[in-house]
């Protein structure tokens, strides 16, 4: 049976349900993430704070940075990728648009 993109995110969905309050969550979210990869703006929704300078502030950078990032006109690098992974639990890969 060939699955389908939809239906493997779907199963990945059901997984994620169906491990909630194990320790393989992660393990499912990280799947259904590198099946459908967030957007910028998506991950950096993830990243804690209320505003966006409470959210530049953990992060390092500037507003300006943020905003290039948001609206996809740059990607983070470096120490940047690492800290964001670290703060939104989205693996450096996909940070890095790879």
């Amino acid at each position: 049976m060939l699955v389908t993109e939809d239906r493997r995110i779907v199963l990945a969905n059901r997984l994620i349900a169906a491990t909630a309050g194990m320790p393989a969550n992660a393990d499912a979210v990280e799947l259904r993430v590198l099946l459908e990869p967030p957007t910028m703006t998506e991950i950096l929704t993830r990243v804690p704070g209320k505003t966006i300078r409470a959210k530049c502030k953990l992060l390092g950078v500037s507003p300006q940075t943020f905003q290039l990032w948001r609206n996809g006109d740059t990607r983070p690098a470096g120490g940047n990728v690492k800290r964001l992974a670290q703060l939104t639990g989205v693996p450096e890969e996909v940070i890095r648009g790879r």
